[in-house]
């Protein structure tokens, strides 16, 4: 019985939580551990294998560099701690497709996946803010169309350079709208010249960034990142990979921008 001089607890409402930030995924248990500069090559055999890499090394790299020259690469990376410049990783073969996925804990990335004669696939992280080049000499070249393309490359009809830019707030990406896959920014709808001018500006800011000293670098601020994907024979497909998914694994987001 509630007697009349008494108050009421408020009434309940149900409310959404907060969202959470995102977080990248931790390496599986039987990953290989390696400090950087690591190094992995094979004439004529495939590498495979997940492989958590400590940045230690502040020289110039590459971080991570993987060659083979009649295998295919199928590799995850987990690049963990941070730089004063971006984890440089190259991934690199003649004859076979590459398979890349890279997840990063803070530091900037520039990532290269190459083949001559295979497709190229390169998974990136959710979080990617930068440039992505692609490029295909002899093979299929389908863009998807609302991948945010800023620039094709001077004088190479090969090539196209796609600004992508991560979700607010660093969670997962969202929908573009009805005419674009899910993780895609739409075409910003700038003239050529201001797109030209944007695309410049970018490749200034991360040039600077390279050239910056450990003393006046914010390692708040990562940076842009960069990444290039290319095949001579063969097709290319870059996408991204959710971060939000409990147990450390991520998720491959629909969004592929080639």
């Amino acid at each position: 019985m509630t007697r009349h001089n008494e108050e009421l607890p408020p009434t309940y409402e149900e409310s959404e939580a907060p969202a959470l930030p995102a977080r990248p995924p931790s390496p599986p248990s039987s990953a290989h551990r390696a400090v950087a500069p690591l190094t992995l090559a094979d004439t004529n055999a495939s590498i495979k294998g997940t492989y958590a890499v400590r940045l230690m090394s502040n020289k110039a790299g590459p971080d991570v560099k993987i060659s083979s020259t009649n295998g295919a690469v199928a590799v995850t990376l987990f690049l963990q701690g941070t730089l004063f410049r971006p984890a440089v990783v190259d991934v690199i073969t003649t004859n076979g497709r590459v398979d890349l996925t890279v997840h990063r804990d803070s530091a900037a990335i520039d990532v290269t996946a190459k083949s001559s004669n295979g497709s190229v696939t390169l998974n990136l992280p959710e979080d990617f803010d930068g440039l992505v080049t692609v490029r295909v000499i002899n093979g299929r070249k389908r863009v998807e169309g609302m991948a945010g393309v800023i620039w094709p490359s001077e004088g190479d009809e090969k090539s196209i350079t796609y600004r992508v830019r991560p979700a607010s707030g660093g969670g997962p990406r969202r929908p573009s709208g009805p005419s674009g896959p899910r993780g895609c920014s739409g075409p910003s709808g700038k003239s050529l010249d201001k797109q030209e001018q944007e695309y410049k500006r970018h490749e200034e800011e991360y040039a600077r960034f390279q050239e910056v000293s450990p003393t006046e670098t914010d390692l708040s601020d990562k940076g842009p990142d960069r990444a290039y994907a290319s095949t001579h024979n063969g097709s290319v497909k870059v996408q991204y990979i959710g971060m939000h998914e409990e147990g450390g694994s991520g998720d491959r987001s629909s969004c592929s921008i080639m």
